[in-house]
Order: C-alpha cells, then structure tokens, then sequence
C-alpha cells in the first residue's frame, strides 16, 4: 500500500481507497455510497467520481475550484437521485479557530517529514509524484550571530529560522500552470540545485 493510503489507515480512517490502484466509484458502491462527500478536488475526474459515489439523497461538498470553472453534473441524476450540490468557502478566520480547537482537544494528528534545505528540490518532486506525506517542511536555519556588529550598541541577530511547507497540488495542475506561464506554479526551487 502506498504510504498516503497507509496513513490515512494510520490516523483511523475505517476505509481507505486508494484512487491511484482503485476505482473509487465501484469500492465506494461495496461500500453502500457515500452519505456525505466534501471533494477538494480540482479537476473533473474526481469530482465526477464523488457525485457517482453518493447514496440517493445525499450530499456532494465542493471546496475545490477547478481551473477551467467547470463541473459536469449531470442532471438527470442529480434531480432523479435527489443528489444536493452545493458550494463551501473554507479558510475563514472562524474556520482556522475551529482547526485549533479540534487540535487542542487532541482530534487531529499532525504529519510531518522534516528535510533539510539541501533537499528542497527532491521535496516537491517527491510531492508531485504523490511519494511520501504530502507535508513536508523544509527546515532553514540561519545562524547570524557571527556577523560582525555595525556599531557599539549592534549585537547583531541571534538566529532566524523559516519553514517551508510543500503541498500536494492537483494531478497536471503544476503543469498547466507553468504552460501557462504561472510564476507561482510549484516546481523545483530557483537557483543553485543541491
């Protein structure tokens, strides 16, 4: 089992599928359907796969927003199956609030893999082949404290530190962004490679 499935097992999930091995509409089905799905997901496969994975009557969350601002529901289904879609904004102050809280009551596990910053590089390559976590943070640690002092009262900087956290990004996403130009695409670091 690929160690995102595996993690998920790890942190309690009852059901793991893993949508690279597995169809996830026909492991869903076994299952009876979904009654709730909230799909983070940008791109039309998966989305078209959670709304064909609900019970009748159920629910269908969209968080994510696809690139191109398309989702094709089908209709027919959607009124004959008495399927709701509807539309969430995360990411509010109030929402960020409650994160902590959960994890303050001990309700949510963080996962990180720690690498240096030699490894920058290797993270989101690493990342975006779906190998390891999916959060890595990269640790940069600079020591100023041995510049030499600009005057009598200048002591200089003890230290700094800043992390980096590489996120997974959508299938093909990254690639459609760097086709289009997009400075803010993921993809190896600018500069020196390691």
């Amino acid at each position: 089992m690929a160690l995102v499935p595996y993690l998920a097992k790890e942190l309690g999930a009852d059901y793991v599928i893993d949508a690279a091995r597995q169809d996830v509409v026909d492991e869903m089905q076994k299952l009876g359907g979904a009654d709730a799905i909230v799909s983070t997901a940008a791109t039309p496969k998966p989305l078209s796969d959670a709304f064909a994975a609900l019970r009748p009557a159920r629910r269908l969350v969209l968080v994510g927003l696809p690139e191109d601002n398309v989702f094709p529901l089908p209709i027919f289904e959607t009124v004959l199956r008495g399927i709701q879609v509807i539309g969430s904004l995360v990411g509010t102050r109030e929402d960020l609030a409650e994160v902590f809280q959960l994890h303050a009551g001990g309700r949510t596990k963080v996962v990180l893999e720690r690498r240096e910053l030699e490894q920058v590089n290797g993270c989101f390559a690493d990342v975006l082949a779906g190998r390891g976590s999916g959060t890595v943070g990269v640790r940069l640690q600079i020591d100023l404290s041995r510049r030499t002092p600009r005057g009598p009262d200048d002591r200089g900087v003890v230290g700094a530190r800043c992390a980096l956290f590489v996120l997974p990004q959508p299938t093909g996403m990254s690639e459609r962004m760097r086709q289009r130009g997009d400075r803010s695409a993921p993809g190896p670091a600018r500069g020196r490679a390691p």
